[in-house]
């Protein structure tokens, strides 16, 4: 397989917040990552806990809740975690897998080092997150 064909630097140019990455910095994401597979009813992230890493969702599904409240259902191509990864600040949802899932996971320096850089994909973090919190404080 070729360099043009790798299916994971593919999955990652699909996913909107990589969309316009180059190739070279859709492969430095592709070796800061690792890919998990996890079963239903995995917890991501637990509101509360301290933010050690990101999760990209590749395919599959889960439920974010506050409080006691479900408050959105992501999937494929949604990324969950970053906003205590930007912040060192505890986790502001909890996310727990609905299906099966595969997913890039990404720790602090990792994801750290990739918007270091990369200042186009730093930028477009920060419209995705821009983004999420207006179409939280609309929900509200």
């Amino acid at each position: 397989m070729g360099r043009r064909d790798d299916p994971r630097i593919e999955r990652l140019r699909a996913l909107p917040i990589f969309a316009a990455c180059h190739r070279r910095e859709l492969e430095a994401i592709s070796g800061l990552a690792d890919e998990v597979r996890l079963r239903p009813g995995t917890l991501l992230t637990a509101e509360g806990d301290p933010g050690r890493e990101c999760f990209v969702l590749l395919d599959g599904d889960a439920s974010v809740r506050i409080g006691r409240r479900t408050v959105a259902h992501i999937g494929p191509g949604d990324i969950v975690g970053e906003m205590a990864l930007l912040e060192d600040q505890p986790r502001t949802a909890t996310v727990v897998t609905t299906t099966p899932v595969r997913a890039l996971v990404m720790t602090r320096p990792a994801f750290t080092a990739a918007l270091e850089a990369s200042p186009n994909m730093a930028r477009r973090v920060m419209r995705t997150l821009s983004g999420r919190l207006r179409n939280v404080q609309s929900a509200a």
